[in-house]
C-alpha cells in the first residue's frame, strides 16, 4: 500500500491505506492517529522515566525526588523526514528530557516508521546524562501514551509468553 507524506510546517501529515497520522513538530510525537475515521490516541507516545513508587522503592525515594524524575518534560530539537519511498516513511525526532533547573536527564532519538498499510513502528533511543547514570536505579524506562476516553477495554500483551507486568 502507498504512503503519502505532506510537510505542513508545524506538522507532518502521513496518509495510509487505513487512515492518517499527524506528527506534531513542536511536541515531537503523534498528535493524531485516525483509522477509518476513529481517533486512536489522545496523547502520543513520550519517553517516561517515572512511575509511582512502591514499598520496595523506599531506599530510592530521596534520590528520585532530588532528580525530579516526576517533572521531566520533552524539549524537541528537530523533527525531520529521514527516509521516504512509496510504501514507507521514517520521521526522526531528536529531543532532550529535562526538568526545570537541572541539566537534561537524557538525549532522546525517536523514529516513527509508518507503512502504507497503516502499521506504525516506534524506536526510541535514550542516552543518559552523567547525573542520571549516577542514580542506582530508575523507576521506569518506557513510553507513555494516552488513549481516548471511549476506549473501555484494553488487552495487555506483555513482553513474552509468561506472566508479565505492564510497567516492566
Amino acid at each position: 500500500a502507498r504512503v503519502d507524506v505532506e510537510d505542513i510546517g508545524l506538522a507532518i501529515l502521513v496518509s495510509t491505506a487505513r487512515g492518517e497520522i499527524i506528527i506534531d513538530r513542536g511536541m515531537g510525537t503523534i498528535a493524531s492517529w485516525s483509522v477509518n475515521g476513529q481517533e486512536l490516541i489522545a496523547a502520543g507516545p513520550q519517553l517516561d522515566l517515572f512511575r509511582a513508587p512502591t514499598d520496595y522503592d523506599k531506599y530510592m525515594l530521596e534520590a528520585w525526588a532530588n532528580a525530579r524524575l516526576d517533572h521531566l518534560d520533552t524539549h524537541v530539537r528537530s523533527c525531520e523526514i529521514v527516509s521516504q519511498d512509496d510504501a514507507r516513511v521514517v520521521i526522526e525526532v531528536r529531543s532532550v528530557l529535562a526538568s526545570p533547573a537541572l541539566r537534561p536527564a537524557c538525549e532522546v532519538t525517536t523514529r516513527f516508521g509508518i507503512e502504507g498499510s497503516g502499521d506504525v513502528s516506534i524506536e526510541t533511543r535514550a542516552i543518559p546524562g552523567e547525573w542520571l547514570t549516577a542514580l542506582e536505579t530508575l523507576p521506569r524506562i518506557g513510553l507513555t501514551m494516552h488513549l481516548p476516553g471511549n476506549f473501555e477495554q484494553v488487552t495487555w500483551r506483555g513482553l513474552g509468553p509468561h506472566e508479565n507486568y505492564p510497567d516492566r
